[in-house]
């Protein structure tokens, strides 16, 4: 009789162990439900995904390449003055036009821009779609860009300088008979690199 009685305890502990393990799991199974039936219906549970903006790469221009057509020139700041219409020239430098953007990887016009002088822009005329043109910055930066198009504008045209669009160079030189108009050298941005 003892055995039987520490069989039916054994089976009775037993038991109360299995109601016990499965009230457990029926509570973890309503507290999950409960928690997702508090979403409205047909939405899921949303997981926020943030990614990153690109950091910022920026310099002032301090010299200014054309592989292809030899061209090597410091660049100095220059003045646009919109009453005037003058501009800070040269005679053997290329000019950063300070109401341009510098040269960076997010968006804008950088304008540099310089006489049609042999020492200066006068080969320009020559550079081929996809020719290379390289600004390197005071802050150790190489932004390396291609050439799309070529395009002559009247004096008056200073679009260069509200253009928002993706980073882009534009090389200014006169053109014309009399050397009346500019002519803009546009350059699409390639990629930038720390020397």
């Amino acid at each position: 009789m003892a055995a039987v009685m520490r069989v039916k305890k054994a089976i009775l502990i037993f038991g109360l162990s299995l109601c016990s393990l499965g009230l457990s799991g029926l509570l973890m199974i309503a507290y999950y439900n409960h928690r997702s039936s508090a979403l409205p219906a047909g939405t899921a549970q949303k997981t926020e995904v943030v990614i990153a903006k690109p950091e910022t790469v920026s310099g002032k221009p301090v010299e200014l390449i054309v592989p292809s057509l030899g061209i090597k020139l410091a660049v100095a700041d220059g003045v646009y003055n919109p009453k005037t219409g003058a501009w800070t020239l040269s005679r053997d430098k290329a000019h950063f036009a300070l109401l341009s953007l510098p040269p960076n990887n997010q968006q804008g016009n950088t304008v540099i821009y310089g006489h049609y002088r042999p020492e200066v822009f006068a080969s320009l005329k020559k550079i081929q779609p996809g020719g290379e043109a390289i600004v390197r910055t005071e802050n150790g930066y190489n932004f390396f860009y291609k050439f799309d198009q070529s395009v002559t504008v009247p004096p008056t045209d200073t679009s260069v300088f509200t253009y928002k669009g993706k980073p882009q160079l534009t090389l200014q030189t006169c053109t014309g008979v009399f050397m009346q108009d500019r002519q803009l050298f546009g350059f699409s941005l390639v990629r930038y690199e720390k020397l």
